[in-house]
C-alpha cells in the first residue's frame, strides 16, 4: 500500500505543477488551492487504502469525513451540521462493519492453481483486493505465475526446495508484494516498470552454479521487494 500511495500522490503532485504552470504562462486558467484543496490529503489516501487494506472500516470513514468537509468548502453543506454529518458517517460504517463483517476482513481474492510448462509444475496466483501469503515450505517449487492488483501478495521461499532454475512471471498493478527467497540461491532481475520498481535486498551466500530465480514480467503503479 505504502508504494502505491507513493506512485499517486507523486502522479498527482507532477500533474498539479505542470497545471500551474501551463495556467502561469497563460495556457488556462488553473488554481491549484481551490477551496477545500487540503482535504484531498484525506480523500486520496483513503480511496487507495479502501482497495489495498483489508480492513475497509478506516478507510471508509476517512473517505466520508474528507467527502463531507470537501462540500462544506464548497458550500454545498452547511458548517453548521459538518461534524453531526461527519458523526453519521461514523456511525454507519459502525453498521456496515457488524452485517458485513466477515468481507470487510477477509482476506484477497485469489484463484491458486497449477499448469505444467515445459514439463515443469508452475504455480499460478491471481489475487486482488487484499492481502495474501503464499507458503512453499517443503515444496519442490520449479517456478510461478503471479497476477495482483489493488492488494499484496507475500511468496515465501525461504523453506522450498529448488532444485534447478526458476522463472517468476508477475504481472501486478496498485500493489505491492514481498518475495522471500533463500540465501542460496540467486536472483535475477528483468522487469518493465512503469511508475513501479523491484527492490532486491536479498543476502546471497551461493556459489556459482547455484540455482537462480529469474524474476520477470510487468510491474506499474507497485512495488516489489525481494528480501
Amino acid at each position: 500500500m505504502k508504494q502505491t500511495l507513493k506512485y499517486i500522490l507523486g502522479l498527482a503532485l507532477i500533474a498539479a505543477g505542470a497545471l500551474w504552470i501551463l495556467s502561469l504562462i497563460g495556457v488556462f486558467t488553473f488554481n491549484p488551492f481551490f477551496d477545500g484543496w487540503w482535504t484531498l490529503f484525506i480523500i486520496i489516501p483513503c480511496t487507495v487504502a479502501l482497495f489495498t487494506e483489508t480492513d475497509k472500516i478506516g478507510p471508509l470513514i476517512g473517505l466520508g469525513v474528507g467527502s463531507i468537509l470537501l462540500l462544506a468548502c464548497q458550500d454545498f453543506v452547511n458548517w453548521d451540521i459538518v461534524w453531526g454529518l461527519c458523526g453519521g458517517v461514523c456511525i454507519i460504517a459502525l453498521g456496515l462493519s457488524l452485517i458485513f463483517k466477515p468481507s470487510f476482513h477477509e482476506q484477497a481474492k485469489v484463484d491458486l492453481g497449477k499448469v505444467t510448462q515445459d514439463g515443469k509444475t508452475i504455480r499460478t496466483c491471481n489475487a486482488s483486493m487484499g492481502k495474501q501469503t503464499l507458503n512453499f515450505d517443503g515444496e519442490v517449487f520449479e517456478g510461478a505465475n503471479i497476477q495482483s492488483s489493488f492488494g499484496g501478495v507475500t511468496v515465501d521461499l525461504r523453506h522450498a526446495i529448488i532444485n534447478d532454475d526458476v522463472i517468476i512471471k508477475l504481472d501486478c498493478s496498485f500493489c505491492g508484494i514481498d518475495i522471500f527467497v533463500p540465501e542460496t540461491v540467486l536472483v535475477k532481475v528483468a522487469t518493465n516498470s512503469a511508475f513501479g520498481g523491484v527492490k532486491d535486498e536479498h543476502r546471497s551466500v551461493a556459489l556459482d552454479g547455484a540455482p537462480t530465480i529469474y524474476i520477470v514480467g510487468n510491474v506499474s503503479f507497485a512495488g516489489v521487494n525481494i528480501k
